[in-house]
């Protein structure tokens, strides 16, 4: 699947086929078909279909390509059909993409994380809130859809799920169906399903992603989004119900798409991509509990001997590495002496693309660096594959409280075809979504 997920990113601009992918992963396509869908939650075609239209609206929004250009390089074999799959995705135009607040993105399977999570609006119409009630918490979740569909044994609409408050000693779940007035005289005239309300229509920024029906699988599907993915992410919890989407088949429960409400966090840094040029560092890197430090140290030492004239005109400082493992450096223009004992060395930077992360000394380095690689990851751009996470500190501006600047770094590769090569700014000032149905 590894391989599968990697061809399909150096195709996205091809012509691509499933036969083909099968033929170089050595897997027969139904097999293919099979796995692929098992592991990501979407089929081959879908997944295929959703990279390239991420890719093509990134370069609409960020770049100055032409259309026509964005197009062709992205797999579409018209611009008349890129704009129908925008149209159907987004009801509006390119143009009025590239013009508008309205973002999209689908990020790139990452086979290394436990699942994927999509960021998008969701529009829900006005739904049938019941409530079943149980003596049991454990299963309560399979037992009420079941109730719901000895009631409703066609139903193929959208079906919504979520525990609420225990009522004395009875477990409570609700479950949300599509309203209609035929539904409601059916529900209404059941036994053990009560009805609670009916919701107007809502539109609401969540993160998604799908899991199997099995309850520790869901268990660590929502940790994983309020433990880790949400404290990397540009977002913060909206003060609303999370809810779990049903997708059955046969009347059995097959899959859930896990819903967290969530909001663009307002004091979230501005990330950009940016065109660096090759760099030099004089650096130092030692290891321990307390590696910063001791590498500042030698750094230091080292300067206040060679060259003290650096240490009073520098302002720009380079630190990378964790706990355990950190490197000092200041910025050079120029190659300088170092001993050959290995303490002290020149570290050159190569240009090319980064992402950067904007912010200021009161900020957590290793926290801001953490968010920077998310965003990378999210948004589907291929990092460089030795590139190290690296903070540049400031201090030109005055060494005060918040008047040292910071910036993070992460190299692009060289190939991303989603920057295509090209000099881009994107300020995160907007919420990263895509509006349509949730089913």
């Amino acid at each position: 699947m590894k391989k599968a997920i990697a061809i399909i990113e150096e195709r996205l601009g091809e012509d691509v086929s499933v036969e083909q992918i099968a033929g170089e992963c050595y897997v027969s396509p139904r097999q293919l078909y099979r796995d692929f869908y098992s592991l990501t939650g979407h089929p081959v075609y879908e997944y295929i279909r959703r990279r390239r239209l991420s890719k093509a609206l990134h370069l609409i929004k960020y770049s100055d390509m032409e259309p026509a250009s964005v197009v062709y390089a992205c797999g579409y074999s018209s611009q008349a059909a890129f704009c129908r799959t925008v149209k159907a995705l987004l009801n509006m135009t390119p143009t009025a993409y590239k013009a508008g607040t309205v973002h999209y993105y689908f990020p790139v399977f990452n086979t290394a994380m436990p699942m994927q999570v999509e960021v998008k609006t969701v529009r829900i119409p006005s739904m049938i809130a019941v409530h079943y009630f149980g003596n049991q918490l454990a299963g309560i979740e399979d037992r009420a859809v079941q109730a719901l569909l000895s009631i409703l044994p066609q139903y193929n609409g959208l079906l919504l799920g979520r525990n609420e408050k225990q009522a004395g000693k009875r477990f409570c779940y609700e479950l949300q169906v599509e309203y209609c007035r035929e539904t409601l005289e059916r529900v209404r005239g059941s036994q053990g399903l009560a009805i609670h309300r009916i919701t107007p229509p809502v539109e609401q920024l969540y993160a998604t992603t799908i899991v199997n029906n099995a309850e520790a699988d869901i268990n660590q599907a929502w940790n994983y989004l309020y433990s880790h993915w949400m404290k990397i992410s540009m977002f913060e919890q909206e003060n609303l119900p999370y809810f779990e989407a049903y997708v059955l088949r046969k009347g059995k429960i097959r899959r859930l798409v896990l819903h967290l409400p969530i909001r663009l966090s307002a004091d979230y840094p501005a990330i950009s991509i940016q065109t660096c040029p090759d760099r030099l560092f004089l650096i130092a890197a030692q290891r321990g509990s307390h590696a910063e430090k001791a590498a500042a140290e030698v750094l230091t030492e080292f300067l206040a001997k060679q060259y003290p004239y650096l240490l009073e005109t520098q302002k720009e400082y380079y630190v990378s590495g964790g706990h355990d493992c950190c490197t000092c450096g200041i910025v050079l223009h120029e190659h300088r002496y170092v001993p050959d004992d290995g303490s002290i060395s020149v570290l050159e930077v190569p240009g090319g693309l980064y992402a950067v992360l904007e912010g200021t000394s009161q900020g957590n380095r290793r926290g801001e660096e953490a968010v920077l690689a998310g965003w990378v990851e999210e948004h589907g751009l291929n990092r460089e594959s030795r590139a190290q996470v690296f903070t540049v500190f400031d201090a030109s501006g005055g060494t005060g409280h918040g008047h040292i600047g910071m910036k993070s770094y992460i190299k692009l590769a060289d190939n991303d075809n989603t920057a295509g090569g090209i000099q881009t700014t994107i300020r995160v000032c907007s919420i990263n979504t895509v509006e349509e149905r949730v089913r």
